[in-house]
């Protein structure tokens, strides 16, 4: 069964495909925005540079209390890093939560600043932290970690969830090619 894509009652472009798969599936990042909507110069409000003194005070607030809130999480945090020596940190995580690659994935990232060592039990993976330079704070190391991790499992369930349709829009934008081979 083949299925066939429409927008508007026709057959997007290959260029539109390409843009599909790219984008939304992962396989491009661009370094810029692709619409005028997203994008630094899209046209703003009248008024939005020139915001009064109150204005700019009840903003300043408002970070104040977001930074307050962020510490008392990253406090949270902590509680799940367990400290084995000085500059040795200690993150256990649950192998029914996160498959073995999204731990290599993000492990990879972070060996540039410290060391991992990983060992997987039955139900639990063990990631070690230590740290290459002194200054480095580790527990943020670690917790930056902790979320490299989760962005790695989301990017391994999202590649599952959408494999067909990103097979169909790659076999679309290439079914010129092909052809004219």
């Amino acid at each position: 069964m083949t299925t066939v894509l429409r927008m508007n009652g026709q057959l997007p472009t290959h260029a539109y495909a390409h843009l599909l798969a790219d984008v939304h599936f992962g396989g491009f990042a661009p370094a810029f925005t692709l619409s005028q909507c997203d994008s630094e110069y899209s046209r703003k409000p009248q008024d939005a540079h020139s915001l009064g003194r109150w204005q700019q005070a009840e903003k300043k607030k408002e970070k104040d209390i977001d930074i307050t809130k962020e510490t008392e999480n990253l406090k949270n945090m902590k509680e799940i890093l367990k400290c084995i020596e000085s500059n040795k940190l200690l993150l256990s995580v649950q192998n029914d939560l996160f498959e073995k690659e999204a731990i290599l994935n993000a492990s990879y990232k972070f060996t540039n600043k410290c060391y991992i060592n990983i060992e997987q039990n039955d139900s639990f993976t063990e990631i070690y932290f230590q740290s290459k330079d002194e200054n480095d704070d580790l527990e943020l190391i670690a917790l930056n970690f902790n979320n490299e991790l989760l962005d790695q499992q989301v990017r391994l369930n999202t590649g599952r969830e959408f494999k067909g349709i990103r097979e169909e829009l790659v076999r679309k934008a290439f079914s010129t090619v092909t052809k004219k081979q």
